[in-house]
């Protein structure tokens, strides 16, 4: 089994992010880097890293840059990543929208408001 650095584990779980975000299957990505199924699942049990060497083609296949896959990217207010995140948000499907909103909920430890509704790290509390 091999070791993974952070580095690579974030890109996996970013990888990973993105199939279930835009609602493909390892069968897709496989399919499409031209590789077996199983080498998908080799990844994802830590029996290969062979996915690094693949990394511009995964991007290509989700439609984003490297960096989005290495967690380099930084979003400010009204930055072109910004609207492709947009854009890739309205791709999702309603669970793939939930699990974005909930992963972001879990992130954050101060209020704020989406929606109409207050937020308090997992805890929910509605508005007037």
């Amino acid at each position: 089994m091999a070791t993974r650095t952070v580095e690579e584990q974030t890109i996996l779980d970013n990888i990973i992010a993105c199939m279930n975000c835009k609602n493909f299957d390892q069968k897709d990505l496989c399919e499409y880097l031209g590789v077996n199924p199983q080498m998908f699942t080799n990844w994802k049990n830590g029996h290969s890293n062979s996915y690094m060497r693949r990394l511009p083609k995964i991007a290509e296949f989700f439609d984003i840059t490297v960096d989005d896959l290495m967690g380099k990217t930084i979003i400010s207010e009204g930055s072109l990543y910004e609207d492709k995140l947009l854009r890739y948000f309205s791709l999702c499907d309603a669970e793939g929208k939930l699990r974005v909103i909930q992963c972001t909920i879990e992130r954050i430890s101060e209020p704020y408001i989406v929606w109409g509704t207050v937020f308090v790290q997992t805890k929910r509390h509605s508005l007037p």
